[in-house]
């Protein structure tokens, strides 16, 4: 028997929740799927996908795009590095996509947003 197993129901389930979410943000640059998301966290991905849904509204892969966003936004205001280097650095291989994923899902697109920064 695990630790975890004699932990009652909801503290088992926000701590599986936490633990998956420290592990969609970190490696930004290695692709994660929720096959291996759930090996990693000993579950099944229709748990974990549940779990993100009626907690948090989206998919755990939703969930790791957003966070790779705010990663890209904090980066493109604070660092010289290149689209291409940033894009890299968050696991793209191709930085077109991912500027094109980043207006998606920001509304704008990269080089607006280092920009705005240059008028501050």
């Amino acid at each position: 028997m695990e630790f975890s197993d004699l932990l009652p129901e909801k503290k088992r389930t926000n701590n599986l929740l936490l633990r998956a979410q420290m592990l969609l943000e970190s490696n930004f640059e290695t692709r994660l799927t929720l096959p291996q998301l759930a090996r990693k966290l000993n579950s099944r991905e229709e748990k974990i996908n549940r779990l993100f849904k009626e907690k948090l509204g989206i998919t755990p892969m939703r969930y790791r795009i957003e966070k790779k966003m705010e990663q890209a936004r904090h980066l493109l205001v604070v660092t010289s590095l290149t689209i291409k280097e940033i894009s890299f650095q968050l696991g793209y291989c191709d930085p077109f996509y991912f500027s094109s994923e980043f207006r998606r899902i920001t509304g704008f697109s990269p080089s607006q947003v280092r920009n705005c920064k240059e008028l501050l």
